[in-house]
């Protein structure tokens, strides 16, 4: 938007509103949208991590416009329900996860809990078997390595979001034999804030190794993979705004050449992102 018409804008609502105040141009958020599937929709669904921003009337606003949400919290799931989100769209992710957030995100219908280590899917599996149900799961993974650029990272130390690749073949096997949960696929998100599209196309390139090492391992045919963006936007004077573009073109014989493999030839492969959809570039 040129900057005439976003200082008339700012200025107006300033006018309106006072200061402080937020000001949110779904015109630019459409825009990314729209880049988005054209560079990449060939190959995924978008998920909005919404605790980028959680505010309700951009949670509404983006409902009919992106595929998935994920939350963070079990107060998350009941905003993005009250914003028009239905729970089966939803996917909850973080280590953190309190019995009564289980609870309440199960009974609500939730489409995937993400599963970040054994002690939660033992506490899940528990719960939904209170509740009767059978309650659909992504396994989420924590690998070895992150390429050089991403501004944090949660690969290759311990950390508490996931399974450490190095503990799967203990673990999941005991995940999937818990009978109140259905695995239906995994996650990945290892790294963000990443402003080199070369990075953020080897970080997939592991992603899709790790899955491929971890469907066959377990004879999985996954109904789902979440791969954690890991998309940045401009931050410091100098930074250069990604191309999508330049990232398809890169990656994309490698995700096509993936979505061809007769195990995942009817996966739905799901681009989890947040600053990057509603963040200014």
């Amino acid at each position: 938007m040129p900057g005439p018409d976003l200082d008339s804008i700012l200025a107006g609502a300033a006018e309106r509103f006072g200061t402080p105040a937020y000001i949110y141009l779904t015109d630019a958020i459409e825009a990314r949208l729209t880049e988005l599937r054209a560079s990449l929709g060939a190959w995924f669904d978008v998920s909005y991590a919404m605790k980028c921003n959680p505010n309700p009337a951009l949670l509404a606003w983006l409902a009919p416009r992106v595929d998935l949400i994920d939350v963070s919290s079990g107060g998350e799931f009941a905003l993005a329900r009250a914003a028009g989100w239905q729970a089966q769209r939803a996917s909850f992710t973080g280590p953190a996860k309190r019995d009564d957030e289980l609870r309440a995100v199960i009974a609500g219908g939730l489409g995937e809990l993400v599963i970040e280590s054994l002690r939660e899917a033992r506490a899940a599996d528990r719960i939904a078997a209170e509740l009767g149900v059978v309650q659909p799961v992504l396994i989420r993974l924590a690998p070895d390595r992150v390429p050089k650029g991403f501004g944090d990272h949660m690969a290759g130390r311990p950390s508490p979001f996931g399974i450490d690749i190095e503990d799967a073949p203990v673990a999941l096997p005991q995940i999937l034999a818990l009978p109140n949960l259905r695995v239906i696929g995994l996650h990945i998100y290892s790294g963000t804030q990443c402003l080199r599209p070369d990075a953020i196309a080897e970080n997939w390139r592991i992603y899709m190794q790790i899955f491929r090492e971890t469907c066959a391992t377990h004879d999985l045919m996954p109904q789902k993979l979440v791969f954690g963006a890991g998309l940045g936007i401009p931050y410091h004077p100098g930074d250069t705004a990604l191309s999508l573009p330049q990232i398809a073109a890169d990656i994309g014989p490698d995700l096509t050449a993936f979505r061809n493999e007769p195990r995942f030839s009817r996966t739905k492969l799901v681009l989890e992102l947040g600053r990057y959809l509603v963040g200014e570039r």
